[in-house]
This record gives structure tokens, C-alpha cells and sequence, in this order.
């Protein structure tokens, strides 16, 4: 009984992603277009983001005139209205741009 609690519990706890669920261990590395984020899996598929809550400006400006730029998405599943910020190294050190995804075109 004890056993089957346990297993019950973890089958509930365990989360479920549909396998058409684009998740960040699906990206292999990602670039840009003049307004948009591209994201690209492993499997070569392209995925256009387009950015919200940061001018479309300030994230061309941010992702081309840059040297370094890292892209952090902080959470697993990549949907309408994930978070992101595009960090770049700049003259006067690191500068964070914040930004928020809008739409997702696959």
C-alpha cells in the first residue's frame, strides 16, 4: 500500500509536456531577424519569437550592435508571455534588456 501511495504521488508530481511542446532543452542555439528572436532545436526546426515589453528598437539595437550576447529564457516550457532577457556585453559592462514573448510562430 505503501508503494502504491508512493507511485501515485509521483505520477502526480512528475509534470507532462506534449511532445509538440517547445521546451529549452529543444534549442540548439538561436539568432535574430530585424524584430524578431529565431530560436533553432536540434532538429534544425526554426521558431520566430516576437519580443513584448521592450521596444522593438531596443532589442534590434541590443542584439546587433553588440559583441557578446546571450540569450536567458528562466523557465523550462517556452510559451505566450515567458519571460526572457537578452544580456549583452557592453562598454558599460554587462546590460540586461528585458523582454517578454508575445507571439510564437513555428
Amino acid at each position: 500500500m505503501k508503494y502504491i501511495l508512493m507511485s501515485m504521488l509521483l505520477l502526480t508530481a512528475t509534470p507532462v509536456f506534449a511532445s509538440g511542446t517547445l521546451t529549452t532543452g529543444k534549442i540548439d542555439k538561436w539568432g535574430h531577424t530585424q524584430d524578431s528572436l529565431v530560436l533553432i532545436t536540434h532538429g534544425g526546426k526554426q521558431v520566430l519569437i516576437t519580443p513584448e515589453k521592450c521596444s522593438v528598437q531596443d532589442f534590434y539595437k541590443t542584439v546587433t550592435e553588440h559583441e557578446k550576447v546571450d540569450l536567458k529564457i528562466n523557465a523550462r516550457v517556452i510559451e505566450k508571455n515567458t519571460p526572457f532577457t537578452i544580456v549583452s556585453k557592453g562598454s558599460n559592462g554587462n546590460e540586461k534588456l528585458h523582454c517578454s514573448i508575445k507571439e510564437i510562430t513555428y
